[in-house]
C-alpha cells in the first residue's frame, strides 16, 4: 500500500499539465471558432501566466510546505476562473473542472485546508455569475456557434472529468485491494503464529518434564546391563531397551531445538543463521534418521550446492517429521528429488506406505490437529514457519504412498 501512496504527491503536478492541455485545446477551438481577438489574447494571457506559475512552483516543489500546498491549489482555482472570465462565465462548461480541483486537493490537503478549498470554488463560481465577457463572436452564425460551443465544451469537460475520476478510482480501488489481501494474510499469519506459540509453550513444559524420566531409564538400563551376565538372554532385551531410550533421547532434543527456533523470532535475511546449505543439512538428516530406522531405504539424488532462506534447525525438523509420518504410514522406501528453478527450490519426498485418507487430508490442509498420529501438531509447524520465510508445503496422495512437497526460496 506504501508504494501506491508514493504516487499521491505526483497527482497535483499530473492535473495541472492536464489542465494546461486541455486550456490549449479549449484556445484551439475557440480560434476556430473565431472569437475576438481580444478575447483570444486575454486566454493566451491567462494560459502563459498559469504555465509559467505552475514551471516555478514545480521547481521548488521540494520546498512547499503544507500552507504553499493550499495556495497553490488556490491559484489553480484562480486560473480557471480567469480563463471562464474571458471566455463566457459561468455559461462555459469549463467552470465544471472546479470539481476536478477540489477532487485532487482533497487527497493532499487537510481536512479544514480542504473545506477552505471547497468554499473558496463556491465563492469564486458565485462571482462567475455576475462578472464575465461574454463569448463574442464576429460571424453571422453568432447563437448556432456558442450552442455548438456550449455542447462542444460540455462534452470535453464529461470526458475529462470521467478519465480523472475513473482512474483515480480504479487505481486506489486496486490499492485497496492490495493492503486487504495484505491484512488478511498479516491476520491469517498472526493466529498461526499463536496457536504456534501455545503449543511451543506446553511442548516445553513437556520436553522439561520428560527429560528427568529419561536421564534415570538411560542409568537404570545401564546398571541392569553391568549386573548381567554377557551371555544372559536379557541383554538382547536391554539393547533394544536402550536404543528405544536413544531415540526417545534424540526427538526430545529435536523438540527442543525446535522450541528454540521458534521463540528467536530476530531472524533476518542476511543472517547465516537464516541460511541453510541443503547440500550439507539433507545428507545429514537422512544420516540421523536411518541411525534410528536402519530398515528404512531412502534414495537421496546429487544435490548442488546452494542455500535456502530458512533456519537450519527448523527445516531439520521439518524433514524429520515428514520422515516419521512416512515411517507410521507403513512405508519402506522413501525417495527425494530436489529441483531448483531461477529462485525457488523445491525438496519432494516420496514414500511407498498405504497413503492418507482423503479426510485426514483434508483436515491436514486446514491446519486441523489429528491427536491419533500427531500429523496436525507438525504440519502446523511446518506451515507456520514456510510461510514466514516465503515457502509452503503440499501433501498429495498418490497412487501409493504420500508426496510431500516443500518449496522454498533460494539465496
Amino acid at each position: 500500500m506504501l508504494n501506491h501512496l508514493k504516487i499521491v504527491p505526483k497527482i497535483p503536478w499530473i492535473a495541472r499539465i492536464t489542465w494546461l492541455v486541455m486550456m490549449i485545446i479549449a484556445l484551439v477551438f475557440s480560434k476556430i471558432w473565431h472569437i475576438a481577438n481580444t478575447q483570444f489574447f486575454a486566454l493566451c494571457a491567462v494560459v502563459a501566466v498559469y504555465a509559467c506559475v505552475v514551471g516555478m512552483a514545480f521547481g521548488v516543489r521540494q520546498r512547499i510546505g503544507t500552507q504553499g500546498v493550499f495556495w497553490a491549489f488556490v491559484v489553480d482555482l484562480l486560473a480557471w476562473s480567469s480563463f471562464v472570465y474571458f471566455s463566457g462565465g459561468a455559461s462555459n462548461p469549463l467552470i465544471t473542472l472546479f470539481l476536478t480541483v477540489v477532487g485532487v486537493g482533497v487527497l493532499v490537503l487537510s481536512v479544514w485546508q480542504s473545506v477552505y478549498l471547497s468554499a473558496i470554488s463556491v465563492v469564486l463560481y458565485t462571482l462567475l455569475w455576475f462578472f464575465y465577457q461574454p463569448f463574442a463572436n464576429h460571424s453571422h452564425g453568432h447563437h448556432g456557434t456558442m450552442g455548438e460551443l456550449h455542447l462542444l465544451g460540455m462534452f470535453g469537460v464529461f470526458i475529462v472529468a470521467l478519465l480523472i475520476m475513473t482512474g483515480v478510482t480504479l487505481y486506489f480501488k486496486h490499492a485497496m485491494q492490495r493492503t486487504f489481501n495484505a491484512l488478511e494474510q498479516a491476520t491469517k499469519t498472526l493466529h498461526q503464529q499463536q496457536k504456534l506459540l501455545a503449543v511451543s509453550s506446553l511442548a516445553a513444559n513437556i520436553a522439561h518434564e520428560m527429560s528427568t524420566p529419561i536421564a534415570s531409564m538411560q542409568l537404570l538400563t545401564d546398571n541392569i546391563a553391568n549386573e548381567l551376565d554377557e551371555d544372559d538372554e536379557l541383554q538382547d532385551d536391554i539393547a533394544l531397551l536402550k536404543s528405544q531410550i536413544l531415540t526417545c533421547r534424540q526427538s526430545l532434543d529435536v523438540l527442543k531445538n525446535q522450541i528454540k527456533a521458534s521463540q528467536n523470532s530476530n531472524f533476518e535475511p542476511n543472517n547465516q543463521q537464516f541460511c541453510t546449505k541443503i547440500h550439507e543439512l539433507l545428507p545429514k538428516v537422512v544420516k540421523d534418521w536411518q541411525f534410528l530406522h536402519p530398515h528404512i531405504v531412502v534414495n537421496l539424488p546429487r544435490i548442488d550446492n546452494f542455500l535456502l532462506k530458512i533456519d537450519e534447525e527448523q527445516l531439520y525438523a521439518i524433514l524429520i517429521n515428514v520422515f516419521n509420518n512416512a515411517v507410521q504410514a507403513g512405508a519402506k522406501r522413501i525417495d527425494i528429488e530436489l529441483t531448483e528453478q531461477n529462485n525457488v527450490a523445491k525438496i519432494a519426498i516420496f514414500d511407498n506406505g498405504h497413503g492418507i485418507d482423503d479426510e485426514v487430508l483434508n483436515r491436514l490442509n486446514k491446519q486441523t490437529l489429528i491427536s491419533s498420529d500427531g500429523w496436525g501438531l507438525g504440519l502446523m509447524f511446518a506451515k507456520t514457519v514456510l510461510e514466514n520465510v516465503g515457502g509452503e508445503i503440499m501433501i498429495q496422495k498418490q497412487t501409493q504412498g504420500t508426496s510431500v512437497i516443500i518449496t522454498l526460496v533460494k539465496l
